[in-house]
């Protein structure tokens, strides 16, 4: 009887240590694949003023963060430690936002798709941040067209973090009025969330 209630147990045990060894398995295979992919990022962001720079940026661009989440792991700052590429981020990120070597609607699509769920800090966010704004202003229609493949909830998303931050402009400048006229829809939703970044900042304080 004995036996038989020490077989379970034991399963129960071997499992858990299975589990850990597992668990530590692929958290050292996720550090070794982040560290090649930001020894790769520093390489082509090293080569991209070389003659066969274009090239070079091309790559940087397909390897650069594809989410908020990827964007903070290799260039934010946590609470007690920076990020693998942390003292990298307004070089990196200073390239990303100038970038026009490639597709116009490739950028504008990753672009978005990182913008999606973030939240404003200093740092890196904020880099990245003022890169969207200056690529939303020189073009909205493409911005537009690009956001419309996402959801009322992801756009909202979008906005909110395009007008997140510190100092909110009280008004909208001229190039984001000009949605009104491109997609109604669209500028209904731009008037809100920066209202919201208006009413946020003044409930802080």
């Amino acid at each position: 009887m004995k036996f038989n209630i020490l077989i379970p147990a034991l399963c129960s045990f071997l499992l858990l240590g299975f589990s850990n060894v597992a668990a530590q398995t692929t958290s050292s295979a996720t550090n070794d694949n982040l560290i090649k992919k930001a020894d790769s990022l520093k390489l082509y962001y090293f080569n991209s003023t070389e003659p066969n720079g274009a090239i070079n940026q091309l790559q940087f661009f397909d390897l650069f963060p594809n989410s908020f989440t990827e964007l903070c792991a290799f260039y934010g700052r946590g609470n007690n430690t920076n990020a693998i590429l942390y003292y990298d981020a307004k070089n990196h990120i200073g390239l990303f936002n100038k970038l026009f070597v490639v597709n116009d609607t490739a950028y504008y699509k990753k672009m978005v798709r990182i913008a999606i769920g973030g939240q404003w800090a200093v740092g890196a966010v904020s880099y990245f941040q003022d890169g969207i704004h200056d690529r939303v202003i020189s073009d909205p229609d493409l911005t537009v067209y690009v956001l419309n493949d996402y959801s009322n909830t992801l756009i909202k998303n979008f906005w909110h973090f395009y007008f997140d931050g510190p100092h909110p402009e009280a008004s909208l400048i001229p190039e984001l009025q000009k949605i009104k006229d491109i997609d109604s829809k669209m500028y209904r939703i731009i008037t809100i969330s920066q209202q919201n970044a208006i009413n946020q900042i003044n409930n802080n304080h």
